[in-house]
């Protein structure tokens, strides 16, 4: 934890760098947000010897001071860049006192999923918490790049006027298929793929051919969320965007629910591959409320 505490300050300045490039429609820097998992990955496949702490650490540190650089050369390239002001007098701060609250209370049920996560898995015997955190790992890839990049972009799409609020739903709507569909085919791809990258990533030292294949395993049963979580990302934005967070706490509540019950009754019948289709089967239900909502929002509309 003290070697990655530099990652506090380049989260903090990338976090400000990505807001002023959205100010200004510069949507190239979601193009760059895979650069630190990329730079972990080189580090873990060709750091010497077998230890996977240090090139973590050191992938870590590299990049995210290159996403630093990047962005902040996009910004000079831009003549925007610009230092914050610390003060409490813009008009943006109405709007944020009226969400932060109910916003926080779902990011708070929100982070109790881990720790249940963990106990389900607990409970499956030894071995089982690190083959899904292994398996965890793999899967929050892509669903990192994909929150942050689509979520980022479509975000000022869907901010428009309250007047075109119409077009904006279904331009949400057919985003939302659209990367349903995406999610579908990258499903595919990666789970015929999830044993040659699990072997690739991990297998090595007290790593054996046994692990692979059950972190392999794991892995698939997780990627099944895939298709609801890039669908819900933007009806997430969408209801963000319209000031709606009520939606995304009820969301939030409902995803504990599921979580807990789901993955408690699969791992009864499928291990701890089960505890990873309670992944999906949370997002899916979840996927399916944000649905039924805009329907209701557009045949308010109507």
């Amino acid at each position: 934890s003290v070697g990655l505490a530099p990652l506090a300050g380049f989260g903090l300045i990338i976090g400000l760098f990505n807001a002023q490039l959205l100010t200004i429609e510069k949507h190239a820097n979601t193009l760059f947000e895979g650069i630190p998992a990329l730079v972990v990955m080189l580090f873990i496949l060709f750091w010497p010897g077998a230890s996977l702490v240090t090139p973590l650490i050191a992938g870590s540190i590299v990049g995210a001071l290159l996403h630093f650089l990047v962005l902040g050369r996009l910004l000079a390239k831009s003549s925007s860049l610009a230092l914050p002001k610390m003060n409490f007098q813009s008009p943006a701060w109405r709007g944020f006192k009226a969400a932060i609250g109910i916003m926080v209370v779902g990011k708070i049920i929100m982070s109790f999923i881990g720790p249940l996560e963990q106990v389900i898995a607990g409970s499956l015997g030894t071995g089982a918490i690190a083959t899904l955190n292994y398996a965890n790992k793999l899967i929050a890839l892509p669903l990192g790049l994909g929150a942050t990049a689509v979520g980022r972009a479509i975000l000022p799409v869907l901010s428009g006027p309250v007047s075109e609020q119409r077009k904006m739903i279904k331009v949400a709507s057919q985003w939302s298929l659209a990367l349903f569909v995406f999610g579908m085919a990258l499903t595919g791809i990666a789970w015929f793929l999830s044993e040659w990258g699990v072997r690739l990533l991990f297998e090595r030292g007290a790593f054996t051919a046994q692990n692979t294949k059950s972190v392999a395993t794991v892995t698939q049963a997780g990627l099944l969320q895939l298709p609801f979580f890039f669908a819900s990302i933007v009806l997430v934005q969408l209801f963000a965007s319209r000031g709606q967070y009520w939606v995304l706490f009820y969301t939030s509540v409902a995803a504990l629910i599921v979580k807990g019950i789901s993955s408690y009754v699969l791992s009864i019948y499928f291990g701890i591959a089960g505890v990873a289709m309670g992944t999906s089967v949370m997002y899916a239900v979840n996927c399916l409320i944000l649905l039924l909502m805009l329907f209701t929002v557009t045949k308010q509309q109507t």
